[in-house]
């Protein structure tokens, strides 16, 4: 009578179908590709197979689901970024009776800043030991107030997906996917009328949430503390909008489970960041 004995106890099942495995894998290495290989070499394939779908499909649906809605709102981000660049092409006036003289001046009003940017993300460093992040896609929201033409402070919502592949040219185990949610402070110590340079600093929490491959067993990181260290240049274009760059660094370590291991990961990554501002 064959038992089969899933989730955390899936070792177990292992030992009965007569796969040798490791009590002990190193803690920084995925177990999923190692298990496979190793049945596959004593003929026990489907077994283990069958009990990898079986696994990966739990939650797949909802996961899957998700990621295709972050798609959508990037592509909303982005069509954004385009429609207030078109909306920027106009000269803007200081007052109504002043034609032609564009406005130069810099806010030291109170106000609302709101912040929508596009770009890039890549990892500092390799999740694990046999797992290596590739160029991914990154979007950022952000609403601050400006109490003073030097201090802001506010709230910052990151987003990120990057495949996760195997080192060595093997294929990937899934794609993770980011999103960061930071109270933020912003400093601006220099003001100028073409280039405003700053200084962000932000903690909060990383929610992780990984989309393993098909075939592969499913991959789970945990939530984890967010710090992110931010440095970027406004460039005024009219007395509401402004042209943002920015580079940010983002921490983000903890544990991933897979097939009842666990372990430690480094997901820490620095984003490259372009959109726009616009003053309330």
């Amino acid at each position: 009578m064959l038992v089969l004995i899933f989730g955390p106890y899936t070792p177990a099942l292992i030992l009965l179908a007569g796969i040798p495995f490791r009590s002990n894998p190193s803690e920084d290495c995925f177990p999923g590709r190692r298990i496979i290989d190793s049945a596959h070499s004593t003929g026990h394939l489907r077994v283990v197979a069958e009990t990898s779908l079986f696994l990966a499909s739990v939650g797949k649906g909802v996961k899957e689901s998700i990621m295709w809605g972050i798609r959508l709102v990037g592509m909303f981000v982005g069509l954004s970024i385009i429609g207030g660049m078109c909306g920027m092409a106009r000269p803007a006036f200081a007052e109504e009776g002043d034609v032609g003289t564009p406005v130069t001046e810099v806010s030291t009003d109170s106000r609302w800043v709101f912040s929508i940017r596009g770009g890039v993300v890549q990892g500092t460093q390799d999740h694990v030991s046999n797992g290596s992040p590739s160029l991914g896609g990154a979007g950022s929201l952000q609403l601050l107030y400006q109490f003073n033409p030097h201090f802001r402070f506010g709230m910052t919502v990151d987003g990120q997906q990057q495949a996760l592949d195997v080192k060595g040219g093997k294929g990937k185990f899934g794609d993770l996917f980011t999103v960061a949610v930071m109270p933020t402070i912003e400093m601006r110590p220099f003001l100028t009328t073409s280039a405003i340079p700053y200084l962000s600093v932000g903690l909060g929490m990383n929610f992780n949430m990984f989309s393993a491959e098909s075939g592969v067993p499913t991959l789970d990181y945990n939530n984890t503390f967010a710090a992110r260290i931010a440095g970027g240049v406004d460039v005024p274009l009219t007395a509401h909008w402004s042209f943002n760059t920015e580079v940010a660094w983002r921490l983000n370590k903890g544990e991933w489970t897979q097939l009842g291991y666990s372990g430690r990961y480094d997901a820490t990554a620095v984003l490259g960041l372009i959109g726009i501002r616009y003053l309330f």
